[in-house]
């Protein structure tokens, strides 16, 4: 019986890696498809990455969200997003960041609007590294509406 359940378990195991929804790991991140338009970004321990990341790609624009981003890193999505659309990262949800941390959440795409909480933006302008990106912030919540998409903050 044990050995049954064993072969059961490594069978759903094996069909699991099968279907994963990997659509590539690089160095940092495992990119996987959640749905029609939304990519998970998954952390790889051996890569430089912090943290995992979303993107969402709509009809004209990709969102990227996410936190703790490294240059490594964000050259990696860019480059694994441009693999999956055409349309340009313009918006960067910032989820959150650390004071004293110099190296991380500075550079990003050039173009891209940084949308992130009030409390976010004052630690990230504490830094001695300056974000160059335009930025918009809010209080208590925010929704960004983008095509058919709703984004609530």
């Amino acid at each position: 019986m044990q050995i049954r359940s064993i072969a059961v378990f490594f069978i759903v195991f094996v069909f699991l890696l099968m279907d994963s929804g990997s659509v590539h790991a690089g160095r940092h991140y495992d990119i996987q498809k959640v749905s029609n338009s939304v990519y998970a970004a998954i952390a790889l321990p051996e890569g430089k990455a912090a943290s995992n990341a979303i993107f969402i790609v709509t009809g004209n624009q990709v969102i990227l969200a996410g936190a703790h981003f490294v240059v490594e890193g964000v050259r990696e999505l860019i480059d694994e997003i441009a693999k999956i659309t055409q349309n340009p990262v313009r918006e960067i949800i910032l989820t959150h960041h650390h004071s004293g941390y110099n190296y991380i959440d500075v550079d990003l795409p050039p173009n891209a609007e940084i949308i992130t909480s009030w409390q976010t933006w004052q630690a990230l302008k504490s830094e001695y590294r300056q974000v160059k990106n335009p930025v918009t912030f809010f209080d208590k919540g925010i929704t960004l509406q983008r095509e058919t998409l709703s984004i609530i903050l």
